[in-house]
């Protein structure tokens, strides 16, 4: 759209509706493609028998119903559906890109003219008083064979550089409905501006999602639950912007609606835990809530690494590099700003990718400022190569970052060397020694030689990484450094009066994350590990002339480490669990406040019984909890009826998840001895 906006070539934008899209595919003409297009035999024919005289029949209450036969379309509910109605729509977009009458736009001698997902099409055609005739007869013999018809009604067309009357005269003809304004594809608003594109898309988007938590917030959910619903409901919607719409969104609508999100967690009240832990990574000890703007950044950076993948991988790819001419964006990206040439390029899609790139490059350590990736062609620093063709010859090897020309061992390559790469010619040296000496000054020379990040590695192995954003997002959540040591861990530490390594505390950390699939009992362990506990001592120092002495009577000060632990009361209920431990795995269990407080897994146990050892001490401590503020602590018999919920809990899981094997793995020795 910018393409066709600044060279003001007169154009159409066209989003296709399809009339009852899947369901009028014609068998014939299926069947025949497929055979068309090689499809084995074998396949056809037992596709032929899953839609051999199928039937149908509309269910009213109170009547019989009839059944009657069905004789076109793909069949619903089956997985190969989408799949041949994108086959059967293959033929049609071949026609449209293959005619010479049909023009499209065309950038950097690739010509664009459809772009389709399932049956949602757009076209972008130039000159359409000429385009638009051909394509309406393309439509009308399609359909005649395939059964696919476009709904011309619902059809809209988006003018480029048209006059009215050109407009007028063109919706008459064909029959489509004319936008100035905007149209929808795939659930994203176009518009002709690109200024346009975040007030109809993003402000509405940030406007619907505070509906929705206002909404959600009057339901019943846990705090947990609410996060679980912000990833698996709020950010999908978010992340799909990101991708498809990559604009520059302002941080401070990000601030807001993140805001917006912490009073949803919290129902309003008052925060439990710090805004660290509750961004923090689940494996990092945190609740893993999503940071929006991380995410936002973490999808443009992903745009960035697969403009290194090999050319025409991706289309958009291969467009956005094009329109970033005299440069590329795998090359330029990785110049430190000084060094960059005067950049010509107004794509707004890399241009936000370039401006975040710029913004997290240091911040999150994803490289040096001198890179080993830095190209030395259009490098302001080596003014030779200012001229790019010049260097042709070096190119065609693919030498075109400074650390292709050292070796592997760290020496640099000699012309000779580089010569039994490829087609190096004699007067190419005189090329190779002004590229040495721009190599032999200090900065470049440590740069070309060190060890690649992560990052660099990523994009230097020109593949496309799965889970690209979340693996993106996790390293900007770990690399953050005002992400520091959770309080929390210190505090433990000095309870117990024992400092543990940062593996031991992600080994809990993990125990507490799987040491139940129900989200109440999961909860209760993370108010453990946060804290999270009124205690006398706290209410003391909130409300000043309340007593400081534990609530069990013992009259010692109630600080959380004595009311979890310390107690007399309290201690004597964990000897009993200990004694319930012993009986049920047939070996003493040491009374370890790591392990029966927060998870650290006992040394005497091992795999099925370590996992069973979690479930027994989480619901004890369910069953304190349950009498904080009491004056007598819960009996064993109490403990087992909370124990005996998450065994249930757990059995209903596994016959959901038809994993009971592993079920009965894990809670064999509770069933013997219960």
């Amino acid at each position: 759209m910018e393409r066709m906006t600044d060279t003001q070539l007169p154009s159409l934008l066209i989003s296709l509706d399809a009339e009852k899209a899947f369901d009028r595919l014609e068998w014939p003409f299926l069947f025949r493609l497929l055979t068309t297009w090689g499809f084995p035999m074998s396949f056809i024919s037992t596709l032929r028998s899953l839609y051999d005289s199928p039937t149908s029949a509309v269910i009213t209450p109170g009547t019989v119903p009839t059944s009657f036969s069905v004789g076109n379309g793909t069949r619903q509910g089956c997985p190969l559906s989408p799949l041949l109605f994108a086959l059967s729509l293959e033929p049609l977009l071949s026609a449209i890109r293959h005619s010479p009458h049909i023009t499209g736009v065309t950038v950097g001698g690739e010509e664009y003219k459809v772009s389709a997902y399932a049956d949602d099409v757009l076209l972008t055609l130039s000159h359409p008083s000429a385009s638009i005739p051909p394509l309406l007869s393309l439509l009308r013999d399609f359909s005649a064979v395939s059964g696919y018809k476009v709904n011309l009604e619902k059809s809209v067309a988006m003018p480029f550089s048209l006059s009215a009357s050109i407009c007028q005269e063109i919706e008459s003809s064909s029959g489509f409905r004319f936008t100035r304004s905007s149209l929808k594809y795939l659930g994203v608003w176009l518009t002709p501006d690109v200024k346009g594109l975040h007030s109809l898309n993003y402000e509405a988007m940030f406007k619907l999602l505070g509906e929705d938590l206002e909404r959600w917030g009057r339901e019943g959910v846990s705090w947990i639950g609410r996060i679980n619903c912000i990833k698996m409901n709020l950010l999908p919607r978010l992340l799909y912007l990101f991708q498809a719409l990559p604009i520059w969104v302002c941080p401070r609508s990000l601030r807001q609606l993140q805001s917006q999100i912490e009073g949803f967690v919290w129902g309003g009240g008052r925060r439990r835990v710090s805004k660290y832990v509750l961004y923090r990574p689940k494996e990092r000890g945190g609740l893993g809530l999503p940071h929006l703007y991380k995410y936002f950044q973490a999808a443009q950076i992903a745009q960035f690494v697969m403009f290194h993948l090999p050319q025409h991988s991706q289309r958009w790819a291969d467009l956005e590099s094009d329109l970033f001419a005299p440069d590329l964006p795998q090359f330029y990206f990785w110049l430190p700003k000084e060094f960059r040439p005067l950049l010509r390029s107004t794509c707004t899609a890399t241009l936000t990718s370039l401006r975040v790139w710029d913004s997290v490059r240091d911040k999150f350590h994803l490289c040096s400022c001198y890179s080993p990736l830095m190209p030395y062609l259009r490098n302001r620093a080596f003014v030779p190569g200012l001229s790019p063709s010049a260097f042709t010859a070096f190119e065609n090897i693919d030498l075109q970052r400074i650390k292709h020309f050292r070796s592997p061992g760290g020496d640099w390559f000699s012309f000779s060397d580089l010569q039994s790469k490829g087609d190096l010619r004699t007067f190419d040296h005189f090329r190779f020694l002004q590229i040495r000496d721009f190599l032999s000054q200090q900065y470049i020379s440590r740069a070309a030689s060190q060890k690649l990040t992560f990052f660099e590695s990523m994009c230097d192995s020109g593949r496309a990484p799965k889970a690209l954003i979340s693996t993106l997002y996790s390293h900007f959540s770990c690399e953050d450094v005002s992400w520091l040591t959770p309080g929390f861990i210190a505090r433990w530490e000095a309870d117990i009066g024992e400092e543990l390594e940062g593996e031991e505390w992600q080994d809990m950390w993990e125990n507490i994350a799987k040491v139940s699939i129900c989200v109440t009992l999961k909860e209760q362990a993370y108010k453990t590990l946060y804290r999270w506990y009124a205690t006398p001592v706290l209410l003391s120092h909130l409300q000043p002339g309340t007593p400081d002495v534990c609530w069990k009577g013992c009259g010692a000060r109630g600080t959380l480490f004595h009311m979890w632990w310390l107690c007399p009361k309290v201690r004597s209920f964990w000897d009993r669990i200990g004694d319930l431990l012993e009986e049920v795995f047939q070996q003493p269990v040491p009374l370890d406040p790591w392990a029966f407080l927060l998870h650290r897994s006992p040394a005497s146990l091992q795999g099925p019984d370590c996992k069973l050892f979690h479930r027994i001490v989480l619901g004890a401590r369910r069953a304190l909890a349950k009498h904080w503020r009491a004056g007598e602590v819960p009996s064993v018999e109490v403990a087992r009826a909370y124990i005996a919920e998450a065994h249930h809990m757990d059995k209903l899981s596994a016959v959901i998840h038809n994993s009971l094997p592993s079920f009965y793995k894990t809670w064999s020795r509770w069933e013997e001895t219960n």
